[in-house]
């Protein structure tokens, strides 16, 4: 195992000690009003982004709150990491932009009131460039905009299919972002050589 990499798995730990510990959040269970509530939470990573008691009743104030924070600690771990390594790590992140585009291609083909860009995840991408698939105006644009290969082709797929549902969509990325990973790590030689870590990838499968 490399220097940076053991360096990495150290410095994870340590974000870890910034987390929100397990007993915190059983206690907050049983809070039971709003203001006690956000006197707790302004005190973690999550504070920032909450304005008042109001927004802890807000599914997009939360959602909002958490992706913000993991994107930073995310990115935190992926600047310790350089070479086979860090792509991993990004290619393992993708998800967060595959979320983005399944949002995206939901706006435009539902006619959602909202614009794309409001739709979208607040992280910026880890292997997409989300903030331009966001100036697509139509899903053909959007997958003309992708610029790594499995991504467009599934996409291509799907939308060249007969009955072109959402569901199917799901599946298909999710298929595809595995491949990626798995793909990724086997290329990875530092996690090739651990067969526990490439063997839980294909259980998980």
């Amino acid at each position: 195992m490399g220097s940076r990499l053991k360096y990495a798995i150290v410095r994870a730990h340590g974000l870890k000690t910034h987390l929100v510990p397990e007993e915190t959040i059983k206690s907050w269970a049983f809070v039971t009003d709003d203001t006690t509530l956000f006197s707790e939470i302004v005190k973690t990573e999550y504070g920032p982004f909450f304005d008042g008691p109001e927004d802890l009743r807000r599914a997009d104030k939360i959602e909002e709150a958490h992706v913000r924070v993991m994107g930073r600690r995310a990115r935190q771990l992926v600047a310790m990491l350089s070479g086979g390594i860090a792509e991993f790590f990004r290619t393992l992140l993708v998800k967060y932009d595959l979320e983005n585009v399944r949002r995206l291609i939901y706006a435009l083909t539902t006619g959602a009131e909202t614009s794309p860009e409001e739709a979208l995840l607040p992280i910026d991408g880890f292997l997409l460039d989300t903030k331009t698939l966001a100036k697509a105006n139509a899903i053909e644009q959007l997958i003309s905009l992708i610029r790594v290969e499995k991504v467009r082709e599934t996409l291509r797929e799907w939308y060249e299919a007969e009955e072109r549902d959402l569901v199917s969509l799901d599946l298909m990325l999710d298929a595809a972002y595995w491949d990626m990973v798995i793909q990724k790590a086997d290329e990875t030689k530092a996690l090739s050589k651990d067969r526990t870590f490439s063997e839980m990838l294909h259980v998980y499968m």
